[in-house]
C-alpha cells in the first residue's frame, strides 16, 4: 500500500495530535506561514489499546471541531471575497481583426 507507514498506536496518535496542533496554530494566526504537512495514513497492525481509547476519541472530537472551524472560516472568506468590487475589464473594440502574412 503506497503512502501508508506501519507504526504503533502511541506514535500514530502523537503524529495526529501534532498535525492538529499545527492546523490550530495556523488558524489562530492568519499571518503565520502555513507549511502543510504531507498526510501519511498510519497502518497500525493491532487494535487500539483500551488505555488509549479515551485519548483517541478526544483527538477525533478535536479534529471534528477544527474541521467545523475551517469550514466556517472558508465560508467567511468566500463571503468577504464576494463583497469585493469586481474589477472592470479593459475596453475592447467591437470589431475583431486578425492579420497574417503568408
Amino acid at each position: 500500500m503506497t503512502g501508508v507507514t506501519s507504526v504503533d498506536w502511541y506514535t500514530a496518535l502523537d503524529e495526529f495530535e501534532a498535525n492538529l496542533d499545527r492546523a490550530e496554530a495556523a488558524l489562530a494566526d492568519p499571518d503565520a506561514e502555513l507549511k502543510p504537512a504531507t498526510f501519511v495514513a498510519a497502518a497500525v497492525a493491532e487494535p487500539i489499546p483500551a488505555e488509549l481509547r479515551h485519548h483517541a476519541e478526544a483527538l477525533l472530537a478535536r479534529n471534528a471541531a477544527l474541521a467545523s472551524r475551517l469550514d466556517a472560516e472558508r465560508s467567511r472568506i468566500r463571503a468577504e471575497l464576494a463583497r469585493l468590487p469586481r474589477r472592470a475589464t479593459t475596453e475592447r473594440s467591437s470589431t475583431s481583426r486578425f492579420e497574417a502574412q503568408v
